[in-house]
């Protein structure tokens, strides 16, 4: 069989030859055949063998031959693990030659950089390949690009032989023409064992040959065991887990260090013995039943202990509290637009109060009513505010728009500093926040750079999969930050608490027949802004008919929910307003191509 195939192979390139020869008359050199032959050894690996036969025109130092290493397969790379076993001419003897990478390509230099040649030159090529052979459902494949379409010259005459004494071969296929053409414009012959293949078109200059066969499932073939290809697959797509590396320590992190601390037993109200514990993962939390304001804790407290941040909820809350506590009276104001009325309100001091509040409080209080903001208010609702309540010192939240984020700042920070120093949670939050943002960002800068060189150096496009994989984790990284704060034990059982109130107030009208009830939207509605249920507080008490706040004016009791609602939002726009916000497969089955499949690459002359 093997005979004949030699043959029909000879046959056919001794009368196709000599009709594409003058055509590559004009060319410094051209490569008058390449043929392959390729044998399937029983460890799937393959044996092949190039003679390529040249015809330099102009005094040359001899070829190069570039062979990808690196595949891509469903976004998957693999690595042949190319060995060049040896480079002779037609006399058997061996030829100088040096291999370096280049790319995703193995690059075979052959030739004497002190000697240079001319005429008809053979190089026989012969290496050994590694993970080439693709299993299928139905068939074992070997799907392969025969010269590679990247030479700069034409190829007269491509023919390739395939040899298989392990596994029967069942059908062939092969494409030829420029790279993703699916022409068969090529003469194909196979038996049990033996294939061979002669391309009708010249290659080169873009042009190739990619063949297929089909070996049938019940052969002798070896392939590598799991733990070989377990083994490959992690080193040759080392970008995957180089992308997910950040956010795997990030979560490590925060299992061994950013989980809370909490006292064993379930009761959250006193301490008991000083026994503690990490909190545990997927264990239900107990709610406690919690019907009023916690352990003194002010609304700004209460909210950051929630969610372990200081939001704008927290800082309007924290302006009601200071109403509460007769610091201020917050008045509705209605003022004419382009369409229908807006609303403004104004923060109208009262007398020095007998209440005790916390430097941070305090804080507010005096950047609310910042001389320079008051001095420098010329609006017409300044002026017409000024007729309603006379000598009486007032600021509207408008006037601190675009002013008071600065504020805002210091605001957080003495607020965290306070949640530390109470000894609600281990370390100051932001600066927690803050220290592992910073790792975040090395951390990523150090996976971009290694994904960037591994893309450079492979110029496979696999190696973007794990950039783009990277980038998606970011996002996972920064909301796990958030959580990193750990909370000790007395910050744990208060934010339990916490939760508990949180829940009973979105539950509903629980305190409809208590005769303090028109005491208790005082006294909750700063902490319902805290915890985000104010619209529902406000709308239980509007259907109970209470009365409006007693530190407010203008506000409705028919209208109390979008009345608070109208605050709280008025509020967070003109406080945490900034100058930059202003601006508003297989080759079978019509999947193959010429230059599809492994082998390929190109050469050259040198």
């Amino acid at each position: 069989m093997k005979k004949l195939i030699s043959f029909f192979v000879f046959i056919l390139f001794f009368v196709f030859t000599p009709n594409v020869k003058a055509q590559t008359d004009t060319t410094p050199y051209t490569v008058v055949n390449f043929a392959s032959e390729i044998t399937i050894n029983q460890d799937t690996s393959l044996d092949v063998t190039e003679t390529i036969d040249v015809d330099f025109r102009v005094p040359r130092h001899g070829i190069f031959r570039d062979i990808p290493v690196v595949y891509s397969v469903k976004n998957i790379n693999f690595n042949s693990k190319l060995k060049v076993l040896s480079v002779k001419n037609r006399n058997g003897e061996n030829i100088k030659y040096k291999t370096s990478r280049k790319g995703s390509d193995i690059e075979i230099k052959i030739g004497d950089a002190e000697k240079q040649i001319s005429g008809r030159q053979v190089y026989i090529i012969n290496y050994q390949v590694k993970n080439i052979l693709q299993q299928f459902d139905d068939h074992d494949e070997l799907y392969w690009n025969v010269a590679g379409s990247a030479w700069d010259t034409d190829i007269i005459s491509t023919s390739a032989t395939v040899t298989s004494n392990f596994a029967r071969i069942s059908r062939t296929e092969c494409y030829t023409g420029l790279a993703g053409s699916t022409e068969h414009n090529c003469i194909q012959e196979f038996g049990d064992n033996e294939a061979a293949f002669v391309s009708q078109v010249m290659g080169g200059n873009g042009r190739d040959m990619s063949i297929v066969v089909g070996l049938d499932k019940q052969n002798n073939l070896v392939f590598p065991g799991t733990v070989v290809k377990i083994t490959d697959f992690i080193m040759n797509n080392l970008g995957y887990p180089i992308a997910i590396i950040p956010l795997i320590y990030i979560l490590i992190s925060w299992y061994r260090n950013g989980r809370d601390i909490k006292r064993i037993g379930d009761n959250v109200y006193y301490e008991q013995e000083s026994k503690t514990e990490k909190a545990p993962l997927f264990a239900r939390k107990f709610i406690p039943m919690v019907y009023y304001p916690i352990n003194d804790l002010t609304p700004s407290q209460v909210g950051t202990l929630l969610d372990e941040r200081v939001d704008m909820h927290d800082v309007v809350a924290e302006i009601v509290e200071l109403a509460r506590l007769k610091f201020f009276k917050i008045v509705r104001l209605d003022k004419k637009a382009f369409f229908g009325k807006s609303e403004d309100y104004a923060l109208v001091k009262l007398p020095k109060p007998d209440a005790k509040i916390t430097d941070y409080q305090r804080y507010l209080y005096d950047e609310l009513f910042d001389s320079k903001v008051i001095e420098k208010s010329e609006s017409k609702a300044t002026s017409e505010m000024k007729k309603k309540i006379g000598k009486n010192e007032f600021v509207l939240l408008s006037e601190h728009k675009y002013k008071f984020y600065k504020s805002l700042k210091e605001f957080r920070k003495m607020l965290y500093q306070n949640m530390d120093d109470e000894g609600y949670f281990d370390g100051n939050p932001e600066t927690v926040k803050i220290r592992w943002f910073i790792k975040m960002f090395i951390f990523y800068t150090v996976v971009f750079i290694a994904l960037t060189s591994f893309t450079f150096i492979n110029q496979t496009a696999p190696a973007v999969f794990p950039l783009i994989i990277a980038i998606s984790s970011i996002p996972i990284s920064v909301l796990v930050i958030q959580f990193m704060p750990r909370k000790k034990p007395d910050g744990y059982a208060l934010n339990q608490q916490i939760n508990g109130l949180k829940f009973y107030l979105k539950k509903g009208k629980w305190r409809q027949e208590v005769n303090e009830k028109h005491l208790f939207l005082e006294e909750m509605l700063p902490l319902a802004i805290s915890l985000g249920v104010v619209k529902k507080l406000a709308s239980d008490m509007e259907e109970l008919n209470v009365k409006p706040p007693s530190y407010t004016s203008n506000i409705a009791t028919a209208s109390l929910v979008s009345n608070l609602s109208g605050f709280e939002s008025a509020a967070g726009k003109s406080l945490g307003a900034t100058p930059g916000s202003k601006s508003g497969g297989s080759g079978f089955g019509g999947g193959g191509f010429s230059g599809g499949g492994f082998g390929g690459g190109g050469g050259g002359s040198w």
